[in-house]
């Protein structure tokens, strides 16, 4: 199997500057991205404020369950329903409560180059290991010349690491060699979360073409689509996924069955997975909700975004699917995170 090994040039090519909330600086030389990073999503009180204590548990959980890394504000928080306000604060309340337990990385896709930058800004300034995002939310699809310069200027306002989220609908699909070209020109991007329906073949083709660059240009390819294709994806070359929390403790598991080369039981992990992760495909962020709800870390499932509300009949179904992954579990109650 190929192993893929991101190299971070942090900000004295040595070592990254702590933020306020971080304790001493994250020490990497060239830092080892890599394994199953999670996307927070934003749990809300019934009057859909954010409920920072459940924020606090659902941190918790990434922390002590055996992720590799955590996400902040991408598609499963609905960052397009929270306030600059809103925004920052949660990028500061989780860079406080991880203290320099896992690396973090921060989303920062706004409404325009500018505002996306800021919250790059932010992102630094809270001691962040890197940032990711899709090019800014507009109203018609962006041509790639536009694309090129957006993180051209982002690449240039921050001094760290960049990860290109290739994940439509939200934002427009680049293709490998667009996304090399965007490298070679961007000293800090460096690499990508692909999650196109060309996601499979379309991480052979990067990894090939990682090989062949100059050492720096490019470090590695995360996969997302709810974990389903991670296995092919590992066999492919890729360097991690990016899941929802939910059962991210059985993801953490399954990616260090790979790492030791126990192909046949993470398959067989995989299977078991697949019902549940298959029907998540059809709700997205409900079901990150309703699995974060089920195992006790949030209090509701509730969502800002007008979507699909789970029903009587979902929570029944999903808890059926979940009941087979429940001996997988590593983190059974907040008793277990001492909360």
């Amino acid at each position: 199997v190929l192993s893929v090994v991101l190299l971070f040039l942090f900000r004295d090519g040595t070592e990254i500057v702590a933020g306020p909330f971080l304790g001493d600086a994250f020490s990497f030389s060239f830092g080892r991205f890599r394994g199953i990073y999670c996307p927070l999503t934003t749990p809300y009180k019934d009057n859909l404020d954010i409920d920072y204590e459940d924020l606090r548990n659902e941190v918790e959980f990434c922390v002590q369950s055996g992720m590799h890394g955590i996400v902040t504000n991408v598609n499963a928080a609905e960052f397009y329903t929270l306030s600059d306000e809103e925004h920052e604060e949660i990028t500061k309340f989780t860079a406080k409560q991880v203290n320099n337990r896992l690396p973090l990385m921060a989303g920062i896709v706004g409404w325009s180059t500018q505002h996306s930058i800021e919250r790059a800004k932010q992102a630094e300034f809270y001691g962040y290991d890197a940032v990711i995002s899709m090019p800014p939310v507009i109203a018609k699809p962006m041509e790639f010349d536009d694309i090129r310069r957006f993180y051209a200027k982002l690449d240039k306002a921050v001094d760290m690491p960049i990860c290109i989220q290739n994940a439509p609908p939200t934002g427009p699909v680049l293709t490998p060699e667009q996304v090399f070209m965007i490298a070679r020109e961007c000293e800090h991007v460096q690499f990508i979360k692909e999650e196109t329906d060309n996601e499979m073949d379309y991480v052979s083709r990067m990894v090939a073409m990682e090989r062949l660059e100059r050492p720096g240009v490019f470090g590695g390819v995360m996969s997302g689509n709810s974990g389903l294709t991670l296995i092919e994806c590992y066999k492919r070359g890729a360097c991690g996924c990016m899941p929802s929390a939910h059962i991210g403790d059985i993801f953490a598991m399954l990616w260090e069955l790979l790492e030791a080369g126990k192909t046949d039981e993470a398959c067989k992990l995989h299977n078991e997975m697949a019902p549940f992760l298959l029907y998540e495909s059809y709700y997205w962020v409900p079901h990150f909700n309703f699995g974060l709800w089920k195992r006790g870390i949030i209090k509701r499932m509730e969502c800002r975004a007008k979507t699909i509300r789970y029903d009587k009949k979902n929570i029944e179904e999903c808890s059926r699917l979940l009941e087979p992954l429940e001996k997988y579990f590593k983190i059974r109650s907040l008793a277990d995170l001492g909360l």
